[in-house]
């Protein structure tokens, strides 16, 4: 219910940064249609904006996500970075959230979305503190609330005093919690908010989260100066792989014959242009039925498939296909929940969307080239 609450609250935040990005992406498209200034300058700003709303779906769909048992590596510094950008666009415009990422290494053995929660959790219980000392506090004329400036630190760097530990640490300058009750915060069920702000779970799930992983939590506050919420983790004994460089794609790719399959007629013919742009033969079609009768018809090279598609799904799709043409390299192109983990467990290529013209091409090149080789 707590994460389900504060989802709500982040989404309500992020429309209003999304419609900006938005605002942006259309606007700076017609004054480079109507010839208004620099083209390129508005193209490149669009194309920005575009990138940073892909950013921000993607986040949202890593909250959304459900709970799953499976821990893999994680750096923890990407998760502090996005999950207090989220946090930033629901806060109110007078408090400042610092961010402070120290170099080094930050990669914990976790479950990334129990780990987004921490990180959520404890931001947003910073905010409300502040927003409490906010409105205890005189605002003037102008509407400026004295000498008092609300803020929130978010610091993640290496632990001191253990070396093979990570340490996050959550430091407001909120109302501070009072000794008599600061050993109960994590108590479930326990909170000093009015009833309409909270269920006491919040900090509750923190302590159990990080305790899962074996780290720990502490807190230190005092009454009228803030509090600081201390997350220790054990880093990771062995760290997951970097991603492979792209292939260098030799003629066959370069030349290759692909199929894209969306039922968007938009992202279909975009796909269709990138790949023939880039010097190969690319045809699309708008269904799984169409597709599966192209790939009797003709040999692909690779075919580039979406998932959310009415006749049949993608899924579908990719089970036939595979019945006419078991050798050719599919890739899943999709922004919907849970399709890379779709595409992993079918044995298959996966980029999300949206991509970039550059992504599309080399995940293209990497599929023919690793068929080829094979």
């Amino acid at each position: 219910m707590e994460r389900t609450q504060a989802l709500s609250t982040l989404v309500g935040g992020v429309a209003h940064d999304f419609n900006n990005l938005l605002t942006v992406i259309s606007g700076g498209i017609d004054l480079a249609r109507t010839g208004q200034g620099d083209p390129e300058e508005w193209l490149e700003r669009s194309a920005a904006a575009s990138a940073q709303a892909g950013g921000l779906v993607r986040q949202l769909l890593r909250f959304s996500r459900p709970e799953t048992d499976a821990l893999e590596a994680v750096r923890l510094a990407d998760v502090v970075s996005e999950t207090v950008s989220l946090v930033g666009a629901t806060v109110d415009r007078r408090m400042t959230i610092r961010l402070d990422v120290k170099p080094g290494d930050s990669t914990v053995q976790a479950n990334r979305s129990q780990l987004e929660q921490v990180v959520m959790n404890l931001v947003v219980n910073a905010r409300d503190a502040v927003l409490a000392r906010l409105d205890d506090s005189t605002e003037d004329a102008a509407g400026a609330v004295g000498s008092y400036a609300p803020l929130i630190v978010v610091s993640l760097g290496c632990d001191t005093d253990a070396p093979l530990s990570t340490v996050l640490r959550v430091r407001d300058n909120g109302v501070g919690i009072a000794p008599e009750v600061v050993d109960r915060v994590f108590d479930p069920f326990f909170t000093t908010k009015g009833p309409d702000h909270g269920t006491g779970l919040g900090l509750a799930t923190v302590h159990s989260i990080v305790r899962a992983h074996g780290g720990e939590v502490t807190v230190d506050s005092e009454v009228g100066l803030g509090a600081e919420f201390c997350v220790r983790l054990p880093l990771a004994v062995s760290r997951a792989p970097l991603s492979p460089a792209p292939a260098v794609a030799g003629d066959r790719a370069r030349h290759g014959r692909v199929l894209v399959v969306d039922d968007e007629d938009a992202v279909a013919r975009l796909g269709l242009r990138i790949l023939t742009n880039a010097g190969m033969d690319a045809s699309y079609a708008l269904d799984g039925i169409e597709a599966v009768r192209q790939c009797r018809e003709q040999f692909f090279d690779a075919i580039l498939l979406d998932l959310n598609m009415p006749r049949p799904d993608g899924e579908e799709t990719l089970t036939r296909l595979r019945a006419v043409a078991p050798r050719t390299p599919v890739i899943i192109v999709s922004g919907r929940l849970g399709a890379s983990e779709v595409a992993e467990a079918a044995g298959v290529g996966f980029i999300a969307k949206p991509y970039t013209a550059g992504d599309l091409v080399r995940s293209v090149y990497t599929a023919i080239e690793a068929h080829t080789a094979v």
